[in-house]
């Protein structure tokens, strides 16, 4: 223990000794540095004063006129002691041990950072980085991500042309018209919209995000059948319609509301007639950006 604290003093010593040369170096430098611009000066004004030969340097020597001007005696000390406190804590820092915890929490931190601006450039709109492959997450997914995975599977499904994708108010919405959902007054799904549905089964299984369904019907009567309304057809539709995105893999509840002809009126009316009755009768799945509860049952909303 006692070489150890010998071996410290003389690399402390030694310390002092280089910068105690590198102070005198400075000085020195000092010296002939001033004493040039004394030369400068005085030839400078030699003319201005007739020849006179007035030393304004000597007026402010502390020395009385010593042709040997330097700096303050002040200022040197000050140096010497800010080159100790340098050493004293550079000593300090190589000989401290950093707290494990803590050292390990900045390391979590700055990874969080990277990771945080690896998922902002993700979702900055570059198609050919998304994939419902690298969707991964415990926690509902970004709408915006979500949209363009949308938007890619739309292009690319033949069986999807048909539907229309829509997002606003924190919600995105997969609006599946009727007429190529269900046959006229059924609530049985056609075959194209089950190979629709059936080619977003990976998305549906991957995403945390909670789903409605909400059948819409446009405020024409129907007669006979299975259902004495509008708002009932529409709710067996929205049922029909959640059963199957449970089939292709979604595993939450899912809310079913059925919607009769009370939005019919919310449409345009600069919309031709046929098409605000085309574009009534419809299934919307309204994907939330929060998440939804690990399946237990299926909630039943029902609103005329």
């Amino acid at each position: 223990m006692a070489d150890k604290d010998k071996s410290i003093g003389q690399q402390v010593r030694d310390e002092l000794g280089s910068f105690k040369t590198g102070a005198e170096q400075v000085n020195s430098a000092l010296r002939a540095q001033m004493s040039d611009f004394r030369n400068e000066f005085s030839e400078a004004t030699a003319d201005t004063f007739h020849g006179q030969n007035i030393d304004f340097y000597a007026m402010y020597d502390d020395e009385g006129g010593d042709e040997s001007f330097g700096p303050p005696l002040w200022l040197l000390t000050f140096t010497d002691i800010m080159a100790l406190m340098l050493t004293f804590f550079v000593l300090l820092y190589s000989m401290a041990v950093p707290d494990e915890n803590q050292w390990e929490e900045m390391i979590r931190s700055v990874e969080e950072g990277i990771n945080i601006q690896k998922t902002l450039q993700n979702f900055s709109g570059q198609m050919q980085d998304i994939s419902i492959e690298k969707i991964s997450s415990d926690r509902a997914l970004d709408l915006n991500y979500l949209q363009n995975v949308l938007q890619r599977q739309f292009a690319e499904e033949e069986s999807l042309q048909s539907a229309l994708l829509l997002s606003g108010a924190g919600r995105l919405i997969i609006s599946l018209p009727t007429d190529v959902v269900f046959a006229a007054g059924d609530t049985e799904v056609s075959l194209e919209a089950k190979r629709a549905l059936m080619a977003l089964g990976d998305l549906f299984y991957r995403i945390k995000n909670r789903i409605e369904v909400v059948g819409h019907s446009d405020p024409t009567p129907i007669s006979g059948g299975l259902y004495q309304d509008n708002w009932a057809l529409s709710l067996a539709r929205a049922t029909s319609i959640a059963s199957l995105l449970r089939q292709s893999g979604y595993k939450r509840d899912v809310v079913v509301r059925g919607v009769s002809s009370g939005r019919f009126d919310e449409l345009s009316e600069d919309i031709p007639a046929m098409m605000r009755q085309k574009m009534a009768r419809r299934v919307d799945i309204v994907i939330m950006q929060d998440s939804g509860n690990p399946l237990a049952f299926t909630p039943v909303s029902i609103r005329r």
